[in-house]
């Protein structure tokens, strides 16, 4: 709901820019009507009296129209104001990393003692590296 100060403000530009619109169809308006009174009264021409019939109507129009459209335009104007106040902000959501999924397999360590192909020593599995270390060699297989 608006509150009077923009009411105000609104009805006001509404006002204003309608009675421009009227003026401007007034002078068009007494355009037609001299200029059709003056076929009338001096060269009895028809061009001249169907043109200033034809700006009376334009006149009339054009007084119409602009009131219309000063209160269509400022109330559309003021239903976008508040249907823009009234609408809740869209969240914006970070979209979240999926969890990195690491798969760890340890070779089963047998009761056999495995040889180091290098050397031929015995090798001990080391279960942070997941890898088998030799000893001798010092360094993993």
């Amino acid at each position: 709901m608006p509150g009077w100060g923009r009411s105000f403000s609104l009805a006001l530009k509404s006002v204003v820019v309608g009675f421009l619109f009227a003026l401007l169809g007034i002078i068009i308006i007494g355009a037609g009507v001299v200029l059709g009174l003056m076929a009338y009264y001096y060269e009895h021409t028809t061009t001249a009296l169907v043109v200033g019939v034809l700006l009376f109507v334009i006149g009339f129009c054009v007084a119409g129209l602009g009131f219309y459209a000063a209160l269509i335009k400022y109330s559309v104007e003021e239903a976008l104001k508040e249907i823009a106040q009234k609408a809740p902000a869209a969240p914006v959501v970070a979209p979240v990393p999926a969890p990195a999924v690491t798969v760890v397999t340890t070779p089963a360590p047998t009761a056999a003692v495995q040889a180091c192909p290098r050397c031929g020593g015995a090798l001990t599995f080391v279960p942070q590296a997941n890898r088998w270390y030799c000893t001798n060699c010092q360094q993993y297989v």
